[in-house]
């Protein structure tokens, strides 16, 4: 499978991103500050499987993006070439938690990243990130109003994965803008077709609840979009239905033969 300052800017950032979901389901825009809390960082059933890894192509100056690893942020994003900061929602604060990359450990209220956070990353140029897969199935709470949640599971449709979550409305933030799906609103109107393994949401839930997000470890992360088990058995295109799908990393399978980055063209 293969943005925020400190202060006023972090509060922009939320409140653009419940006008831009609002606009597009032609509702008032609510801001998240005015919502119940996100739910707390979600914690994995499972542990990573350090064998299977997936990269993720991160945007500058924005990308908003899942953690699959738990431990100190120096430890689990310090290996991400560009990094400015990363930030979380703390929903108990109704803040942002920050981390500067290179700064004292006294000043980055974030102290430890968990297997699942939804996490905002500043970086001064387009950059990658590679990490362990999540394995096992999770639940997560979601609470009522507004939360951020990683996915974690396969490659689905927007509409699946809105109703797995039980959901109202899902937002990504997506080659530097952000794409919703709102529940009973015109195919059109919605710019969030597919959720890829490694995004992260914004959800917008009408009550509390335990929502199970399903084990992506059978789907090799080259092939984001679709799921396609690693080898053995090493496949050719011939053995597979699928066409023009999208190829990052290794490529185990040798789908994309002339390296666009898109397999079994023809």
């Amino acid at each position: 499978m293969r943005r925020v300052r400190s202060g006023w800017r972090l509060r922009v950032l939320a409140a653009a991103l419940l006008t831009a979901a609002a606009m597009v389901a032609g509702a008032e825009s609510r801001d998240v500050r005015a919502s119940e809390p996100p739910a707390s960082p979600p914690s994995p059933s499972a542990p990573t499987d350090a064998a299977v890894e997936q990269t993720i192509r991160l945007e500058a100056p924005w990308s908003f993006v899942t953690a699959t690893e738990t431990g100190p942020p120096e430890a689990v994003l310090g290996t991400i070439p560009d990094l400015i900061a990363a930030y979380r929602w703390d929903a108990a604060a109704g803040k942002f938690a920050i981390w500067r990359a290179g700064a004292p450990a006294g000043p980055n209220p974030l102290r430890e990243v968990a297997a699942g956070d939804a996490i905002w990353l500043q970086l001064s140029a387009p950059s990658s990130w590679t990490q362990p897969v999540l394995t096992g199935a999770r639940t997560v709470a979601v609470e009522d109003g507004w939360n951020t949640i990683g996915w974690t599971g396969p490659a689905r449709p927007a509409l699946e994965v809105l109703s797995i979550l039980g959901a109202a409305r899902i937002v990504a933030f997506v080659d530097g803008r952000f794409e919703s799906f709102t529940l009973g609103l015109p195919p059109a109107l919605n710019g969030l077709r597919t959720v890829e393994r490694g995004q992260a949401l914004w959800v917008q839930s009408a009550g509390g609840r335990s929502v199970n997000i399903p084990d992506a470890s059978h789907c090799d992360p080259s092939y984001p979009g679709v799921c396609i088990p690693p080898p053995p058995p090493d496949l050719n295109c011939d053995e597979i239905e699928l066409r023009g799908f999208r190829v990052v990393g290794p490529d185990p399978h040798g789908f994309d033969l002339d390296e666009d980055g898109v397999g079994c063209e023809s």
